[in-house]
């Protein structure tokens, strides 16, 4: 007997079944899939919640003073201590704990945003997109220590909040002398000096944007305002957010204490002393950053310096960048940074310059007699020098909102 094949018919009657069962069976598996991958997915979500749920239940201690955290998955970056997750994180998204321990996720898997608030535990998973899943702030906030002077450390590219930006970002972000003086555009570091009422943060820059510029050419006694210098202003911070402007020296002086009723009373708006007058509490004068006491006094009041290299300025952050060899900042690198093209000269090398190194950078403010401004100095003094002098540069403050910041 001879074996029989298919034939055709059969053939293309066996085809037709396979492909009816493919249209009936694929879809299912393809949705069982899926639904597999978001159940997994919203497991995820879940196992992070409860960690960071765990992470302030077992740090009781923390809670008198703890002011919130996040983990910031886009950029590996973790302001939570010893917190640490297991299992898979998405690669896209942030965690936040906020001061009373609640806990809120927007993060990227796959296509979809899942996202859980403060005040639910419900996860919500939508198609992802720049407006439904919005992953907003992505620099980096480091909150202050007990010890420092400012009130925090922010990361970002001042012309776009949701540009990654962290501490290792920023630190690449330099001139031809490996440091950001005159660097300002992309990822930089900012100080926060002030809380403000409506909910906005002022912050300074922590290097100049350009190291030398007149405030003033043509300045004389009785008439001055900011001129070469607010045109640099402008080109500087072209495109950024938070209305760039200088810091006034009232800031400053609020900033060390200085204007305090328990200390010297510094007021730009008092009477200037003459550089060999007595000390006078009524008027005022330059002083130092670290100065102390109720006196202008160079032996124990704020005419002495006290900064150096063993006795760190408590407020380097505020001249960091210009000349800190002497005086105790905390990123000097051993150069001296010129106008023109950022040249420099060291132990090792010297070269010929036409250009001045970095004094310091200006305040917006200038004394009665207006020929004169007042002054961040590399020594970490608050100073006058004149309007139309050279060495002194643009250090920009911003001012943001902590929402935007997503400051708890």
């Amino acid at each position: 007997m001879k074996n029989k094949g298919f034939t055709l018919v059969e053939l293309l009657a066996v085809i037709v079944i396979i492909g009816l069962l493919a249209v009936l069976i694929v879809p299912k598996v393809n949705k069982t899939l899926k639904d597999a991958r978001k159940s997994i997915n919203k497991t995820s979500i879940s196992g992070l919640t409860r960690t960071a749920n765990n992470y302030y239940a077992e740090n009781a201690s923390m809670k008198r003073n703890f002011q919130g955290c996040s983990y910031n998955f886009t950029t590996d970056t973790n302001t939570c201590d010893n917190l640490e997750f297991t299992g898979e994180k998405p690669k896209t998204g942030k965690l936040k704990i906020n001061k009373e321990g609640k806990i809120s996720i927007v993060a990227q898997f796959d296509k979809k945003c899942y996202i859980k608030n403060y005040d639910s535990d419900e996860i919500i998973e939508q198609d992802y997109s720049e407006e439904t899943c919005n992953l907003g702030f992505r620099g980096t906030y480091v909150a202050p220590t007990d010890t420092d002077t400012h009130k925090g450390i922010v990361y970002i590219d001042p012309t776009d909040l949701k540009k990654t930006c962290n501490e290792t970002l920023a630190s690449q972000n330099i001139n031809q002398f490996d440091a950001p003086t005159g660097v300002n555009t992309g990822c930089m570091k900012f100080y926060i000096y002030d809380e403000n009422s409506d909910g906005t943060v002022d912050m300074i820059l922590d290097h100049n944007t350009s190291g030398n510029i007149y405030w003033d050419r043509n300045a004389t006694a009785t008439s001055s305002s900011m001129k070469e210098v607010a045109v640099r202003l402008t080109e500087d911070t072209e495109d950024w957010l938070g209305n760039p402007r200088l810091i006034y020296a009232d800031e400053i002086a609020h900033i060390v204490g200085a204007d305090r009723e328990d200390t010297i009373k510094w007021d730009k708006n008092k009477e200037v002393m003459d550089y060999y007058e007595p000390d006078n509490i009524d008027k005022i004068t330059s002083f130092y950053l670290d100065g102390s006491g109720t006196t202008y006094s160079k032996t124990d009041g704020w005419k002495k310096q006290v900064a150096d290299l063993e006795n760190k300025s408590r407020y380097s952050w505020l001249y960091d960048y210009t000349e800190c060899e002497r005086r105790g900042c905390n990123n000097y690198d051993g150069r001296y940074y010129y106008s023109n093209d950022l040249r420099k000269e060291n132990n090792s090398e010297s070269i010929t310059n036409t250009g001045y190194y970095i004094s310091g950078y200006w305040t917006q403010d200038n004394t009665a007699d207006k020929r004169y401004v007042w002054v961040v100095d590399y020594t970490g003094e608050l100073k006058v020098a004149t309007a139309f002098g050279t060495g002194w540069g643009v250090r920009p403050v911003i001012t943001l909102s902590k929402e935007s910041l997503e400051i708890d």
